[in-house]
Parts: C-alpha cells; sequence; structure tokens
C-alpha cells in the first residue's frame, strides 16, 4: 500500500507541472488539483481530505505572507536609505545597459 501512495505523490507532481508548464494555470490552481486528485486516489475520505487541505494551505499562505511583508519592508528600508539606488547605479556601472 505505501509504495501505491508514492506513485499517487509522483503522479501529483506530475499533474502540477503539467498543469503550470503546459497549461500555464496558476502554481496555487495547479497545487489544489493534484491535492485532491492525490488524495482521492490515496483513498482518504472527502472530509478528512478537505480538512487537511485546508490545514496545508493556511500553513503555506502564512508562510508565504510573512516572507512578502519582510520583503516588503526590507525593499522600503533599502529605498528610505539610498542602498536601493546605490546598488543599481553600481550594477550599471558594471555591466552597463544591454
Amino acid at each position: 500500500m505505501h509504495v501505491l501512495n508514492i506513485l499517487w505523490v509522483v503522479f501529483g507532481i506530475g499533474l502540477m507541472l503539467v498543469l503550470n508548464l503546459k497549461f500555464k494555470i496558476n502554481s496555487m490552481v495547479a497545487l489544489l488539483v493534484a491535492a485532491l486528485s492525490v488524495g482521492m486516489l490515496a483513498g482518504m475520505d472527502l472530509m478528512s481530505l478537505l480538512h487537511t487541505m485546508k490545514a496545508g494551505f493556511g500553513n503555506t499562505l502564512g508562510e508565504l505572507a510573512i516572507i512578502v511583508v519582510f520583503g516588503a519592508v526590507i525593499g522600503k528600508l533599502m529605498v528610505d536609505s539610498g542602498a536601493a539606488h546605490q546598488i543599481a547605479h553600481t550594477l550599471l556601472a558594471r555591466l552597463g545597459l544591454r
């Protein structure tokens, strides 16, 4: 039974890649479809599958929100201090315009 579950996970990863690369579907939507597919193929009942997906997506979005907020704060501090301008100036001086 464990080998079959591993096969379903590999299938889910492949499904995500196909949905992203071939059909240009949003990554979060592809992840949702793949998670639903793998859970159903693995034989999970619908309520536990939905509960597991809700917890997983909540954690994922929570972690992404923290990264985005900290990135925005650091970016704002770099702009206010002039560091962003200096980095851009240095890169242009060394690499030139393309």
